[in-house]
């Protein structure tokens, strides 16, 4: 992978560290209910949050990490689009890849959060709009380091990020259908680094295990990270495997923790870090994400997601 992540090189191309294709969507958070609500039940709900989620999460936390970060996604009139927009602009998001429709957008998740994970319920308004993905004029007009999705690239996009030296980083999403596809194969022939959850990656290589999972897919990625929620992650570069627990944390809301995952990995991979630096970012990112509600407020600057490696590197060696 060497010189794959060096900068432009005399290029005089506005630059950009991570460019991030997905869709806009706002998260209704409910936490402290006794356990899943039963139907014709009804419970009251301990607290609340309401942020921006979907590929917004990556974003920010990436930003947060202070890397440069434009997000190529659609906002339209309503609501929702709005409060959205608001927020990129507060967070100081660069809106130079986003587009913006004079029509109804909206899209929301309501979840049920609890300590140890969550389940989310989405509807969007227009399912059938064609979500802004990453053009080719962006990668001609832009330098762009690293691009980040949760679905796969045109071969157009693919070859031009190719050409470019451009890192190309894939995560995937819970939906079973797109799991079991020749889709996210895909996706996977065209990453360089792959980052799905333990349920994703096992329905993807028709495992039960994480170890059974990694054995098939790093022989299709060249780097592979495994998201094991509170038993850490495991990852395998070249050949070489490896394990990181997780941060100590008292969890309140494990929301956006695999966006913040993906944000740590890219920070470490940006910077030329060891892989298991990287991991272990990743982890960090993860971890430190849970301690407030929704997926957005808990993400780490880049100095809290250092001090937090450098305890992760004293728990391995002490372990």
């Amino acid at each position: 992978m060497e010189g794959l992540l060096n900068s432009s090189d005399g290029d005089t191309r506005n630059v950009f560290d991570v460019l991030v294709r997905g869709r806009s969507s706002v998260d209704l958070t409910f936490l402290g209910l006794p356990h899943m609500p039963r139907l014709g039940e009804e419970y009251d709900a301990t607290a609340f949050a309401m942020n921006p989620g979907a590929a917004f999460i990556n974003v920010s936390a990436l930003s947060r990490l202070g890397l440069r970060t434009g997000y190529a996604t659609d906002l339209g009139n309503d609501f929702f689009s709005r409060y959205i927009l608001e927020h990129m602009r507060a967070a100081g998001i660069d809106e130079t890849f986003l587009r913006l429709h004079d029509m109804d957008l909206t899209a929301i998740s309501a979840g049920l959060s609890f300590p140890e994970d969550r389940t989310f319920i989405s509807w969007s308004a227009n399912s059938d709009f064609q979500n802004r993905g990453v053009m080719l004029e962006d990668l001609q007009q832009h330098r762009v380091r690293c691009l980040f999705s949760h679905r796969h690239y045109s071969d157009e996009i693919h070859l031009e990020a190719r050409r470019q030296g451009t890192l190309i980083c894939i995560d995937t999403s819970w939906d079973r259908e797109f799991l079991e596809s020749d889709h996210v194969k895909s996706a996977i022939a065209q990453a360089d680094a792959f980052m799905p959850n333990l349920p994703e990656a096992c329905v993807i290589t028709g495992t039960h295990s994480a170890n059974d999972a990694m054995a098939v897919l790093r022989d299709a990625v060249p780097m592979v990270a495994i998201k094991l929620g509170p038993d850490g992650a495991i990852g395998s570069v070249h050949g070489r495997h490896y394990h990181v627990p997780a941060f100590p944390v008292d969890a309140v809301d494990t929301t956006g923790a695999g966006d913040n995952f993906d944000a740590g990995l890219i920070y470490g991979l940006l910077h030329d870090l060891p892989f298991e630096q990287c991991l272990r970012c990743a982890v960090a990112a993860g971890s430190l994400s849970t301690r407030y509600a929704g997926g957005v407020q808990g993400s780490p600057t880049e100095d809290e997601l250092l001090a937090a490696v450098e305890q992760l590197e004293y728990i391995s060696k002490h372990a």
